[in-house]
């Protein structure tokens, strides 16, 4: 409540360049490559050091919850109520169109049954501001936002709800407020490994202490988790000592927003309408690398 945002003030004269594979942006102290190819963000350097391992990119689909894989419905008939639609769809995200002016770079992107899909980099002093817009078609999305991996070390510090997960249908017991510790601290291990770790009405995130990574709210507060394993990892294991752990940085996901997990009938999501990211709305989001 009473959450106004952070302005934003575009960074001054030319800040784009375009030199072989990847287009630079100038942020001041921020240095930031966008792959030309795939629309990627491969990097983000901090007065010269590397705040990323892996690209910054457009993610809609999560690991699958308890709820959402309705266990007691055959796995062809999954397929109609969309329960791995969005997983299948992601693995054809491509970038369609790219492109820049002196401050920003535009992307629109195709990605089956998303007839809006579209991505905005744009320099600030000593920050960059990336801007999502999506709508959907058919299915109700799981979540609309981005990964990275972080290169730095697992402390987390962040002012939002915690300290435990919560979703937008869950939430009520996690008080707003400011939170560190590690990367493990902020998972939740259950016995069948699935989608963990969610944090809502997030103001601000850092990730690597001094030398990390922060991101900063725009318009609205965002949501995020933070883990030391991959979605496939994740997604592969069927007892949670069988997820393989990553010892060379932080996995990241920064959303617009999740949708509920649901659960009022066991073993069915019977997520309601308000915690849905609905088909046929547009949504949005902006936030700051700092």
């Amino acid at each position: 409540n009473g959450f106004k945002g952070r302005s934003f003030d575009g960074a001054m004269g030319k800040a784009v360049s375009s030199d072989g594979a990847h287009l630079h942006i100038d942020c001041g102290a921020l240095a930031v490559l966008v792959n030309k190819e795939s629309g990627y963000i491969d990097s983000v350097k901090k007065n010269g050091l590397e705040l990323l391992s892996a690209p910054i990119k457009p993610n809609f689909w999560r690991a699958v919850t308890d709820n959402d894989f309705v266990p007691h419905i055959d796995t062809f008939l999954k397929k109609f109520i969309g329960v791995f639609y969005y997983k299948s769809a992601q693995a054809k995200l491509v970038k369609a169109n790219m492109v820049h002016t002196d401050k920003k770079v535009e992307i629109d992107w195709y990605m089956p049954h998303m007839p809006i899909l579209k991505t905005v980099y744009e320099a600030g002093e000593d920050c960059l501001k990336i801007s999502l817009k999506c709508k959907g078609m058919i299915f109700d999305l799981p979540r609309f936002g981005f990964e990275m991996k972080g290169a730095t070390s697992d402390d987390i510090s962040f002012f939002g709800r915690g300290a435990h997960e919560n979703y937008c249908d869950r939430k009520t017991s996690a008080k707003l407020g400011t939170y560190h510790g590690k990367v493990e601290d902020f998972q939740h291990g259950y016995l069948y490994p699935q989608e963990n770790g969610n944090h809502c009405d997030v103001r601000t995130l850092t990730v690597g202490g001094e030398n990390g990574i922060t991101f900063e709210a725009c318009d609205k507060p965002f949501e995020f988790s933070c883990h030391d394993y991959t979605m496939e990892n994740l997604e592969n294991a069927k007892h949670i000592h069988e997820v393989k752990r990553d010892s060379d940085g932080v996995w990241i996901y920064v959303d617009g927003g999740q949708r509920g997990v649901g659960g009022d009938v066991p073993a069915f999501a019977c997520t309601k309408r308000r915690y849905k990211l609905l088909p046929g709305k547009l949504h949005s989001f902006s936030f700051i690398i700092k």
